[in-house]
């Protein structure tokens, strides 16, 4: 297939979330829980660096959320409640993001709707945005969930913006450009196919690229102008480890269209408290919330769970005295630790600015450089007790990248490099003895 005709396809025509890939997958999430690394209890176990866990500041949110007051039960905690987010907990999100996402116009509660995740949030604006056999664009590669959130239950399909791995000027690969969206619309409505949204993750997962407020301004105009709506996930907004790069929530500019602009953020990433399930929608758009508040009814976020979020959030000279700044440094020489060491091994790394992850490029290893042998590396990779992510499950259609999580604790991370180290110099040392 060539190139521009697979720019053309779908996700799942192209093969990313087809029935074999996500069988392959669930055995291997079944494998790595039934024998997950340990270092004392199971040494021999698979290292986990494939999912987006963030374990940085674990014992310290351990620690705030078992002082006494987030899961203190009250007589009022287990009645009903105002099911699309506690006026606590919208009150306590809207404070905290007016302090670190700078929004032009201050968030309000009036404008926002608490659902469980971000995965919640994107399958509730994908029904309330889109009919089914809809169209969403997002900019590929990109985390292996988007086309499920959106095709699973609402039936709207995910069509790629294909980022190519060519450098350009700055030696830069993978670069988001706003003529190439609007190329990507022209070409699905010359197909009459109904495009109704664009997706970004900013950052983005898996390149960890810190978007300029100008490209976000210049992708918002894109969308103005096609009348689509701008869904924008910034769940890693707070974990930038670059000190030279800010990010910039598309709240703090000038939306050209904001009854159309959406905006996702989660405690997931940024707080490591997947578990806790909490997404936020900010919508200028009262059908949106409309929308969260019946869908509120049959999936929920428990009240007592809500409570210990806000009563996080509202803890401000912790959050901002303490964990922030704490986590801020952690990631930063993660990242940099991780970076070294893999380059040291000899592969490339797509320097990234923010996110829990690196991307990085095995093609030297690879012989020839094609999908099917970057799917035997990988498996070779897994037999050596590493889980991390291929690429192609990320939606990349350039062979030899994968993603590697650095934010678990500081004994995986190293026993997962190690064994990466290891699986990559016996490679390297197969392909010297078959050339000539």
């Amino acid at each position: 297939m060539s190139r521009e005709k697979s720019s053309l396809a779908s996700l799942s025509e192209r093969g990313v979330r087809t029935a074999a890939c996500r069988n392959l997958i669930y055995h291997k999430m079944l494998d790595i829980h039934s024998n997950s690394y340990h270092p004392e209890k199971n040494p021999k176990g698979i290292v986990n660096l494939g999912i987006a866990v963030n374990c940085l500041m674990e014992e310290e949110i351990c620690q705030r959320l078992n002082k006494g007051d987030a899961f203190h039960i009250m007589a009022h905690h287990i009645h009903y409640f105002k099911v699309s987010g506690i006026d606590e907990l919208r009150e306590a999100v809207a404070d905290f993001l007016n302090r670190h996402f700078k929004p032009l116009e201050p968030i309000t509660s009036a404008k926002m709707s608490i659902m469980c995740g971000a995965t919640g949030c994107l399958d509730g604006l994908a029904h309330i945005l889109c009919d089914s056999g809809d169209i969403v664009i997002t900019p590929t590669p990109v985390y292996d969930r988007i086309p499920s959130d959106f095709l699973d239950v609402a039936n709207v399909k995910v069509e790629p913006l294909e980022l190519l791995d060519e450098e350009d000027s700055e030696g830069r690969t993978f670069n988001l450009q706003p003529e190439a969206l609007e190329r990507r619309i022209n070409e699905l409505r010359a197909q009459d196919r109904r495009v109704r949204a664009f997706l970004l993750i900013s950052p983005q997962n898996p390149l960890g690229e810190v978007y300029s407020p100008v490209l976000l301004k210049q992708l918002l105009d894109v969308c103005a102008r096609n009348e689509i709506h701008f869904i924008v996930d910034e769940i890693y907004g707070l974990s930038v480890h670059d000190g030279n790069k800010e990010f910039r929530s598309v709240l703090s500019l000038d939306l050209p269209d904001p009854m159309r602009t959406h905006v996702i953020w989660a405690m997931s990433k940024d707080f490591g408290l997947a578990g806790l399930r909490m997404g936020v929608v900010l919508s200028e758009c009262p059908g949106v919330h409309e929308f969260f508040h019946k869908a509120c009814f049959f999936r929920n976020i428990p009240w007592i769970v809500q409570h210990a979020a806000a009563t996080l959030l509202k803890d401000t000279v912790w959050c901002d005295e303490f964990y922030l700044p704490t986590y801020w440094r952690r990631l930063a020489h993660n990242y940099q630790i991780t970076c070294d060491r893999l380059e040291a091994m000899g592969v490339r790394v797509r320097r990234g600015s923010a996110g829990l992850f690196i991307w990085f490029s095995v093609k030297s290893f690879l012989r020839p450089v094609t999908m099917e042998e970057e799917s035997v590396l990988m498996q070779e990779i897994f037999d050596g007790g590493l889980y991390i992510t291929q690429g192609k499950i990320l939606c990349c259609t350039s062979p030899g990248w994968m993603r590697l999580v650095f934010t678990v604790t500081e004994k995986e991370l190293d026993e997962g490099l190690d064994r990466l180290r290891v699986v990559l110099a016996a490679r390297k040392l197969r392909l010297a003895m078959k050339e000539p």
